[in-house]
């Protein structure tokens, strides 16, 4: 550097001449000679220099490596070049001035040494802490990625299922249209089962993967709430926050999005399948009245299915009637399997009403009671417990990002998602 231009100027040349680190230092004014030595000015001015080059590379560009190679590269060479003159100048007189200048460097080197080696081992602890960071959080998503690997091969099993499950209804719908009076019944406890069956799979795979995208947010809060104060350090050294559940939430939402699309169009064949074939056993009565023997078999089908269905509606109505757990340390309510009930019901109630009940009735006549208070606990209780039971978390001081999300399913109306969320937050904040 020379002194005419200063350190901010020799900084630029050199950076935009080459790459980090870089090098700075103060050209004497004078060159090796016994003369500087007795000229305090002179010695002075350098030292100022010095001073200003080594105060840049530490204060205004921050760059710990730089400052290094400024210290231990060509000023370090010059003071040696000095100092080995000086040691000649001290064989042949006892100039004292040579002990002065070699404590003054000296004490100069190692005033600008002390917080090199201080900001690096700041750096290397403050790396370290973040390092441990990362640690944990692998730790805590390594039992989720097994979980995600395990939902993605379930999906891929169910999602290869469509054209069989497809092929079954339009196999149902022949062996419907050419059954007589005496196999339709047969037939239609084969579609509901069928359609049961292609509920079932999905029903389960989508409360699995609500539950595991519930998860998988709260531990993306809390790693965001760890690395958070470390982010400065970070940027630094020119490191990104990793995203570690953005790309598996995507995922996983557009494996729910096409389970509840594929059971929706399940359930209208199967519905339109029970039309037909009520349809068709009307048909056949009227063209087969009078045969006695066959009636008496059709009634004798009937009632036993009526029987199994009416013990079926019995259980579902139990079930209905017991309280749902309680949480073991919290004492709150888990509400995601009495909201998986509750809709199941409502979801019979279209069956129930329709003109051609037949055979359903007796234990429709089970179920009739409940619909109306089954929609309006779904519409309003479980809500209100949902929302009761996110209020208690919060004043028990619960991560609010948790909270948030199930509060948001519940703001848009998804019941059994705000359900599933909020259960997920009451196991998280007892730790199980």
């Amino acid at each position: 550097m020379d002194a005419s231009e200063g350190p901010g100027s020799a900084w630029s040349k050199a950076e935009q001449d080459g790459e980090l680190p870089i090098q700075i230092w103060a050209l004497p004014p004078f060159s090796v000679s016994d003369a500087f030595v007795a000229s305090e000015a002179e010695l002075g001015a350098w030292f100022d220099n010095l001073d200003r080059a080594v105060a840049y590379v530490r204060d205004e560009e921050k760059h710990a490596e730089s400052l290094r190679a400024t210290l231990h590269g060509e000023l370090l060479g010059l003071l040696l070049t000095y100092r080995r003159h000086q040691q000649e100048i001290l064989e042949e007189e006892p100039v004292r001035a040579a002990d002065n200048f070699t404590r003054a460097m000296t004490d100069k080197a190692s005033a600008e040494e002390a917080p090199l080696a201080a900001t690096l081992a700041a750096d290397k602890q403050a790396m370290a802490v973040v390092q441990a960071v990362f640690d944990e959080a692998r730790r805590d998503a390594a039992p989720l990625v097994s979980r995600y690997a395990a939902v993605a091969a379930r999906f891929a099993d169910y999602r290869a299922t469509e054209a069989a499950e497809t092929a079954a209804y339009a196999a149902l719908s022949k062996q419907a249209s050419r059954s007589g009076l005496d196999g339709l019944d047969g037939v239609e406890e084969t579609v509901l089962a069928a359609a049961r069956e292609a509920s079932r799979a999905p029903n389960e795979l989508a409360a699995e993967i609500m539950t595991l995208s519930a998860e998988l947010q709260a531990l993306a809060v809390s790693f965001e709430e760890a690395i958070a104060p470390h982010k400065e350090v970070l940027a630094t050294h020119g490191a990104v926050v990793p995203d570690m559940t953005s790309g598996a939430l995507r995922s996983l939402g557009a494996m729910l999005g096409y389970a509840r699309r594929r059971v929706a169009r399940s359930d209208a064949t199967a519905t339109a399948l029970l039309g037909g074939i009520a349809l068709r056993r009307q048909a056949l009565r009227v063209l087969q009245g009078g045969e006695g023997a066959r009636e008496a078999i059709a009634r004798s089908r009937v009632e036993r299915a009526s029987e199994r269905y009416r013990e079926g509606a019995r259980a579902r109505v139990a079930a209905l009637s017991a309280a749902p757990p309680m949480s073991e340390t919290l004492g709150l309510p888990l509400l995601a399997d009495r909201c998986g009930e509750l809709l199941a019901l409502v979801q019979m109630r279209p069956l129930c009403e329709a003109a051609g009940s037949s055979w359903r009735e007796a234990g429709c006549a089970e179920l009739r009671g409940r619909f109306d208070g089954a929609e309006e606990e779904l519409r309003t209780g479980l809500p209100r417990k949902i929302a009761a039971g996110l209020s208690a978390l919060r004043e028990k001081g619960m991560t609010a990002a948790a909270l948030d999300a199930a509060q948001a399913r519940l703001d848009a109306g998804d019941v059994k998602g705000a359900a599933i969320a909020y259960d997920a937050a009451v196991r998280g904040a007892e730790g199980t």
